[in-house]
C-alpha cells in the first residue's frame, strides 16, 4: 500500500502538502460482498474529506491501483469507523461543533523513538523535543523548515505523541495549512457567526497547535493571513506552544510581512537538511526489518548512493522493491541488484547517476581555488589553502561513500575529528552565506561534468 500511495504522488506530481493532507491517511479496509476495495480515510472531517477524494481522485487512485495488482478493480472511499470520548467545545448558541479528539490529526506511528538521527537533523529533534519536555516554556514558536521529505511532519507527529503519552487529556491540534485554510474558507461562505466562532474555538481551545507546510498559507488571502496572525497571537499570549514547518526559512518568503517575521524570531527557527549516506542507510535497514522482508545488502547500498534528497522518496524506492517481491515472487527471494536498478529507474537522483573520486573532488577544488592539488594534501595551515582544504573534505563526504575516516586518509592522515570539523565549517558557511552556498553548488557542477 505504501509503494500504491508513492507511485500515485509520483504520477500526479502532487504537492507534499496536498499528498500528506489526502493520500497519506489513506489506509486500505477490506473487499465487500459486491467487490468493492474500501479505502479508509483516517483524518480530520471526514465528510468533507470523502466528497473531496472522490471527485478529485477516485478514477486516478483506481488506475494506479490496477496498474500496481495487474488486475481491474473497483473502489470506494469510506470513512475511519467512528471513536468514542470525543469531547465537544460548544456554547449554547453554536451551530457547528468542532470536536479535539485525543489524537486529533496526530498519526501514532511517528515517534521520537522511531525517528533516525544523524547530523542533518539532530539539532531539530532536539529542539522538538525540548519543545515537548516543556511546551509552552522554550522555544516558543518552534519553526522547523527543509526541502520536502525529509522529516520535519514526522518530528511534529513525534512532538504531539510525546504530550499525549504524558498526559493523555491534552488538547493537541496538528494540521496542515490546506486543512486550516478549507476549514476557514467554509466558515466564512456559512456566513454564521456562531460557526466562525466554532472555528476559532477549535484553534485556540488547544494545549499545542502544530500546522504543517505553513508556506502555503502564505500565498493565499490576506483574510486567511489575518485570521492565522490573530489564532497565533491569542495562544501566544497565553504561553500555548506553537509548532509550525516550512520548506523555506521565513526570511526567504517572498511576500511574507514584518509581523509574522517577528513573530517566528521570539522563538527558534531550525533548518532540517538532506541525510548524509550513514543515516540513508539506517533508515533503509529500519524499514527493511519492518517489512519482514530479505534484502541484498548491495541492494540497500545502492538505494543510499543514489537516491539523496527525500526520505519520502528514499523509503519509496525500498517500498517498490516489497512490492515487486511479493507480488511476483512466491519463494520471496530477494531482488538482484539488476533487477533493483531496472525497478528504480524512476527513483535515481539526477545527480547521483556518477559517482566521482576523490581525487577529482580534490583536482576541481584546487583548479578553482587556484591552488595545487598537492597544497590540500599537505600540512599548511594558511587561510588560502584552508578553505579550499575544507571544502574538499565536504564535497568527498556529500558526493562519495567514503567514511570519515578514509576521507582523512586521502587527505593528509588527518583524524576523523579533523574532517567532521571541516565538513561542519562548510555546513555553516552555507548557512549563513547565500554566496558561499552558490559556490558549493558550482563545485559540484563541475566535478559531475
Amino acid at each position: 500500500w505504501a509503494g500504491i500511495k508513492e507511485k500515485f504522488r509520483q504520477d500526479y506530481n502532487l504537492t507534499f502538502v496536498s499528498y500528506n493532507t489526502w493520500i497519506e491517511p489513506l489506509q486500505v479496509g477490506g473487499m465487500t460482498k459486491d467487490g468493492v476495495l474500501e479505502i479508509i480515510f483516517t483524518g480530520e472531517n471526514s465528510s468533507f474529506a470523502l466528497d473531496h477524494l472522490t471527485k478529485r481522485f477516485s478514477v486516478l487512485m483506481k488506475v494506479t491501483i490496477e496498474e500496481v495488482v495487474g488486475q481491474s478493480v473497483e473502489i470506494r472511499f469510506v470513512p475511519e469507523p467512528k471513536k468514542p470520548a470525543a469531547t465537544l467545545y460548544r456554547n449554547q448558541k453554536e451551530e457547528t461543533a468542532y470536536p479535539i479528539t485525543e489524537r486529533s490529526g496526530v498519526r501514532k506511528e511517528y515517534t521520537f523513538d522511531n525517528f533516525i538521527l544523524g547530523s542533518s537533523n539532530d539539532e531539530a529533534h532536539a529542539a522538538a523535543l525540548a519543545v515537548s519536555e516543556n511546551p509552552g516554556k522554550v522555544l516558543n514558536p518552534l519553526f522547523i523548515y527543509s526541502n520536502p521529505g525529509l522529516g520535519k511532519t514526522h518530528l511534529m507527529h513525534a512532538i504531539a505523541n510525546f504530550i499525549l503519552d504524558k498526559n493523555k487529556d491534552a488538547k493537541v491540534r496538528y494540521v496542515t495549512s490546506e486543512t486550516f485554510l478549507t476549514e476557514f474558507i467554509d466558515a466564512l461562505q456559512k456566513k454564521s457567526r456562531p460557526v466562525m466562532n466554532g472555528f476559532r474555538n477549535r484553534y485556540r481551545n488547544v494545549d499545542i497547535l502544530l500546522v504543517d507546510d505553513i508556506q502555503y498559507l502564505f500565498a493565499r488571502g490576506e483574510d486567511a493571513q489575518n485570521e492565522f496572525f490573530n489564532t497565533f497571537n491569542d495562544l501566544y499570549s497565553k504561553n500555548i506552544q506553537i509548532v509550525l514547518s516550512s520548506d523555506k526559512a521565513p526570511k526567504d518568503f517572498v511576500s511574507l510581512e514584518d509581523r509574522f517575521k517577528s513573530r517566528f524570531m521570539q522563538g527558534l527557527i531550525q533548518e532540517i537538511k538532506a541525510p548524509v549516506y550513514e543515516t540513508r542507510m539506517a533508515i533503509l535497514n529500519r524499514k527493511a526489518r519492518d517489512s519482514g522482508c530479505t534484502f541484498n545488502e548491495e541492494v540497500l547500498q545502492y538505494i543510499a548512493k543514489n537516491v539523496k534528497s527525500d526520505i519520502r522518496k528514499l523509503e519509496g524506492a525500498l517500498s517498490k522493491i516489497v512490492s515487486t517481491q511479493r507480488l511476483h515472487n512466491t519463494e520471496n527471494e530477494p531482488v538482484s541488484l539488476e533487477e533493483a536498478k531496472e525497478l528504480l529507474k524512476d527513483f535515481i537522483d539526477e545527480d547521483s547517476t556518477r559517482t566521482p573520486t576523490p581525487d577529482e573532488i580534490i583536482k576541481v577544488v584546487a583548479e578553482y581555488y587556484k591552488i595545487r592539488p598537492e597544497d590540500i594534501k599537505s600540512k599548511k595551515r594558511t587561510k588560502e589553502i584552508a578553505t579550499p582544504r575544507h571544502m574538499a573534505m565536504y564535497l568527498i563526504r556529500v558526493m562519495t561513500d567514503y567514511t570519515l575516516n578514509e576521507v582523512g586518509n586521502m587527505i593528509g592522515n588527518r583524524d576523523h575529528t579533523t574532517i567532521k570539523y571541516g565538513f561542519e565549517k562548510i555546513m555553516n558557511e552555507m548557512n549563513e552565506k547565500e554566496e558561499f552556498k552558490k559556490t558549493v553548488e558550482i563545485l559540484k557542477k563541475r566535478i559531475l561534468g
